[in-house]
């Protein structure tokens, strides 16, 4: 493969990553998922209730790192994004965008990734961010032009989910508040070892189910957690007279994931996704033992 072909892949692989196009329409969408939420609690008693061996001591990397971060003070601030000096690999703060007027605030954070070796792939993820929050901006800025005097509170932050010698995993999430609350993610994932972006179906063998697979594990973990604990539910096994809901089946080909140090899958839904408000941004862990037959 040239060149350009390989260009154009990489390109292409972070194209087809999708991003929400309209953070109002979420919003909007999220206080119709609140009126619901809340009919659906009067209706049903379940819905009530993530120094790297650098050829030098931690303490002189330490000692490098406090020299360097007290004579740039914009360094410093980035230092403190830092997550742990294991790897060579990191994530910092590349910008962060405050914004303050009447009831409407802003507080949207960029992170900026170092040390990958292949370096077109970090600089097309670090784009990637960058456009990401950029949007989610933007969309903030255009909202305070027409709606100065309104309520509105938007927060973006990142975390490293993990940060080893096979993987790098970041999470951007969202929190937004006007006349509902909503959060949402956006999780990228990094193999050191092929220097690509990955996506969920890139872990399985190539002709596996494995959505299939997973979705089948979730719904019977959601089953497990409300037969255990009557405050909990999610949007399977509705009756009748229910409020309408989009009943969960089967986790998306783009869904947001991540790998624990161990291993283990984890699928990760955006609030409102697969369950009422009040339950937040579920999480469910997939063994890897479980998935063993059907990995690459």
């Amino acid at each position: 493969m040239n060149k350009k072909k390989k260009l154009d892949h990489l390109k292409q692989q972070y194209e087809d990553i999708q991003i929400p196009k309209d953070l109002k329409q979420k919003v909007k969408s999220s206080i119709e998922a609140g009126k619901s939420e809340n009919e659906s609690r009067r209706k049903k008693a379940r819905f009530t209730g993530t120094a790297a061996k650098l050829g030098i001591s931690a303490a002189a990397a330490l000692f490098v790192i406090t020299v360097a971060a007290n004579a740039n003070q914009n360094m410093a601030y980035a230092m403190t994004k830092v997550p742990v000096l294991k790897n060579i690999v990191r994530v910092v703060t590349f910008h962060s965008y405050e914004e303050k007027k009447n009831h409407m605030e802003a507080e949207i954070k960029t992170p900026k990734v170092t040390g990958l070796k292949d370096k077109k792939t970090q600089k097309e993820l670090n784009r990637e961010m960058a456009r990401y929050t950029d949007m989610i901006k933007k969309e903030f800025s255009k909202d305070l032009r027409k709606n100065g005097g309104g309520h509105k509170s938007v927060t973006t932050d990142y975390q490293v989910l993990l940060n080893n010698d096979s993987f790098l995993s970041i999470r951007i999430r969202t929190e937004t508040s006007e006349a509902s609350s909503d959060s949402f993610s956006r999780i990228y994932n990094i193999s050191k070892k092929t220097g690509r972006i990955m996506k969920l179906g890139s872990l399985f063998q190539e002709k596996a189910d494995y959505r299939a697979v997973i979705s089948k594990e979730i719904r019977r973990q959601m089953r497990q957690q409300m037969k255990a604990d009557s405050s909990k539910s999610y949007f399977i096994d509705t009756k009748k007279d229910d409020v309408p809901v989009d009943e969960f089946k089967k986790i998306s080909g783009s869904q947001n994931f991540y790998l624990t140090s161990s291993g283990d899958l984890v699928i990760v839904f955006d609030k409102y996704e697969v369950a009422p408000g009040y339950m937040g941004a579920p999480e469910f862990t997939i063994s890897k033992k479980l998935l063993s037959s059907i990995l690459e």
